[in-house]
């Protein structure tokens, strides 16, 4: 198959590989571009055709051709249906190969299998869909649920519906860019009983950076009877049950409180019931802070985190600052780069940080990627615009749907604050931020100098490096710089 300049590469399949766009012609006999098939389209009685183009992971991977008997077959509607055929094609292939990535892994790794097998946690695989394709017999045994039941299925078939939707979307928000999440799930087994376990999910990219699959471990924290009792909406009232009495103590943590104890009697002697009891149940109160304050505390500091940046955001208290980028040896300015400054005072990198582990960092650097595009219109326009995006903001594609919309040169900062979990996905997602007038092969790497030193960046499409003096000089020159082509810049 051919889609250069030349004739045989102005078929339908070559014309739609070269423009990736959809290609009617309208008369196999009167086109001059199908001249080398005519013969053979005149045989088989063909007079018209099209060809659609089939997108696998937003990228152009091949084309869908029909051909029609009748001249000019393929009006609006036919057209619609054939690209919504294309879509629906493209979507299968990508499944197809992810679960054929998989299964050679899996293959490869029959000794790593044998182990997880054995384990007694509980093992689940996903792929990239979120459909699982694999769990081993310790999740058989925990949920409930065989693993036919379980195959093809969403996770969320283990929801217990006791997390919240901030909850889901701070996981979420963690692993669509491309960092673990670790934490405790309230789920449901197949019997309808509540269990907590303890769980890690680590996102899984390939080579190229494409993600293929979430693995998560899960270790069961809860014993046969499981949490169900402790829960409203499956025990009975508390009147109904014959309790007369209740008392509670606070539970404090560094000071404050946290969180309180309480106990129940169906004593009919409430106040000497209580008498007897106050001072031990203050001596719980205490020794459950110790055991629980700390969680505690970090579900509090994790909702008023969330409130405060949901704030900032439907309010808009923060404004984007231009610095501009100077020329050391002509004092001319190249371009300006985007600083945003909240308005409590509060560092960027320390505000993002914490949105980041609520769920509601990729949210708040779009906000701020958009309003600083929006406040550099009054600058030049030929000079770039240099943007600083998280890890997490570029792998999630969030930074991609933000740089789409600009109407002036771009340049992508790779932020030095936030951990990057997956290289490959990093690179990959550098690529993607390519198109209208982003400079996709020139993404800045800004104060990388402990990453660049180990060589982690090789590879990365990098155009306009700069560095400290200190990150150059740690490096010892031992770096991959001339391969990069990186010329320091102190």
């Amino acid at each position: 198959m051919s889609w250069g300049d030349n004739p045989p590469g102005q078929g339908p399949a070559g014309t739609v590989l070269r423009t990736g766009s959809t290609h009617i012609v309208h008369d196999l006999r009167s086109d001059t571009s199908f001249e080398p098939w005519r013969t053979q389209a005149h045989a088989r009685g063909f007079r018209s055709l099209i060809g659609v183009p089939v997108v696998v992971d937003r990228r152009l991977d091949g084309a869908l051709c029909v051909y029609a008997a009748e001249l000019d077959a393929f009006d609006v509607d036919a057209v619609h249906v054939l690209e919504e055929l294309a879509t629906q094609v493209g979507i299968g292939l990508a499944r197809l190969r992810t679960m054929q990535q998989l299964t050679r892994s899996l293959a490869q790794q029959s000794l790593l299998m044998t182990a997880i097998d054995q384990a007694a946690d509980s093992v689940i695989v996903t792929d990239a869909t979120r459909a699982i394709v694999y769990a081993n017999p310790g999740a058989c045994e925990t949920t409930g649920y065989s693993l036919d039941a379980m195959l093809g299925r969403n996770p969320r078939l283990f929801q217990s519906g006791l997390h919240d939707r901030s909850f889901y979307q701070a996981m979420w928000g963690r692993l669509l860019g491309g960092q673990p999440f670790r934490g405790v799930l309230v789920n449901r087994r197949r019997s309808g009983e509540i269990y907590e376990d303890d769980t890690t999910i680590t996102p899984v990219h390939d080579d190229d950076g494409s993600l293929v699959a979430y693995v998560a471990v899960k270790h069961d924290l809860t014993d046969q009877a499981g949490l169900a009792g402790f829960f409203p909406e499956v025990s009975l009232p508390m009147v109904a049950a014959g309790f007369t009495v209740s008392a509670y103590a606070p539970i404090h943590w560094e000071g404050t409180a946290v969180g309180a104890i309480a106990v129940t009697t169906r004593s009919g002697d409430a106040p000497a019931w209580i008498d007897s009891r106050l001072r031990v149940l203050e001596e719980l109160g205490g020794f459950a802070g110790m055991l629980f304050g700390a969680r505690v505390q970090q579900f509090g500091d994790f909702a008023g985190t969330r409130t405060q940046v949901r704030e900032i955001l439907e309010l808009g208290l923060f404004h984007p600052v231009s610095q501009p980028v100077v020329d050391l040896h002509t004092g001319e300015v190249r371009g300006y780069e985007a600083l945003t400054r909240f308005d409590d005072d509060v560092r960027p990198d320390t505000r993002i940080a914490a949105a980041h582990t609520v769920g509601l960092g990729s949210e708040l650097e779009a906000a701020c990627a958009r309003a600083a595009i929006v406040g550099a219109t009054a600058l030049d326009p030929a000079m770039f615009l240099s943007i600083n995006f998280s890890p997490a903001t570029l792998i999630d594609g969030t930074a991609a749907d933000v740089l789409r919309t600009a109407a002036r040169p771009i340049v992508v900062e790779v932020t030095e604050h936030l951990e990057i979990q997956s290289y490959p996905a990093a690179r990959r997602a550098i690529r993607d931020c390519g198109g209208g007038q982003v400079a996709a092969e020139g993404a800045m790497l800004r104060e990388l100098g402990v990453d660049l030193a180990q060589g982690y960046l090789y590879g990365y499409p990098v155009q306009l490096p700069r560095a400290r003096s200190a990150h150059s000089r740690r490096s010892g020159g031992t770096c991959r710089a001339s391969q990069l082509g990186v010329s320091w810049g102190a």
